[in-house]
């Protein structure tokens, strides 16, 4: 409660008892919360005094920076911690805050200039975080890793909204390779667009993608749905 009162006030002495804490505090959770006022009071000392205990913090204390970066919608630090940073941890960090803090752009160039599998896929998650069903569909049709084009599905189904369900299921119409079909599937029940599962499962041709359709609908609380399996289930008796 204290920290917080002091991050509220721009007095001098309040502002560097602030930065003590920051610095030398103890135990370590108060300096840590100490971090996340920072970032919360915004102003241009506060922000600066992040990039220096950056340079000097542990591990965890660069992870509470990067979020009271975020707190501060400070996306040019998070965006080069996210460009440059050399460990893992702290990379994959920074990429999920930008998708937090919907910073599509940063996040395209990222996208851009990554070679990595793994770490593009978690560009995907942050789109997905970020809500960008623009950028997970050019991801979908530009891939050829099945593993990303399948990300890239999830992150619609998972995140997409209405948008997303539209989405998947004009992608649905158009694909051809099995998996990434089921993948869609998968995005379509996440959504809980019974609906167009309903629909999908009258124009579907292929046995076993109808009855992977079908576990999906009986495990969904719909009365549309509930009619197609009762329908089903009439029919094989």
């Amino acid at each position: 409660r204290a920290l917080f009162v002091l991050a509220q006030s721009d007095t001098p002495r309040a502002r560097q008892i602030l930065l003590d804490l920051v610095r030398r505090g103890s135990p370590v959770e108060l300096r840590l919360r100490a971090v996340e006022q920072l970032g919360i009071a915004g102003d241009a000392d506060d922000l600066a005094a992040l990039s220096t205990i950056w340079k000097e913090g542990t591990q965890e204390g660069k992870e509470k920076v990067l979020e009271a970066w975020m707190i501060a919608d400070q996306k040019k630090p998070v965006f080069e911690v996210a460009r440059t940073e050399s460990d893992p941890r702290l990379r994959r960090k920074a990429i999920e805050l930008l998708g937090v803090m919907d910073a599509t752009a940063e996040l395209n160039a990222l996208y851009e200039q990554e070679k990595d599998s793994q770490v593009r896929g978690k560009l995907l998650e942050a789109y997905g975080i970020a809500g960008d069903i623009a950028a997970l569909e050019r991801a979908y049709r530009a891939e050829s890793d099945p593993m990303l084009r399948g990300k890239a599905l999830e992150g619609i189904g998972v995140f997409g909204g209405d948008e997303g369900t539209k989405t998947l299921v004009a992608l649905y119409g158009r694909e051809t390779e099995r998996p990434l079909k089921e993948k869609i599937l998968e995005g379509l029940f996440i959504g809980d667009a019974a609906g167009e599962l309903v629909d999908l499962f009258r124009k579907e041709k292929d046995s076993g993608l109808k009855r992977s359709i079908v576990q999906k609908l009986s495990m969904m609380d719909d009365a549309e749905a509930d009619k197609v399996v009762i329908e089903i289930l009439g029919d094989q008796q």
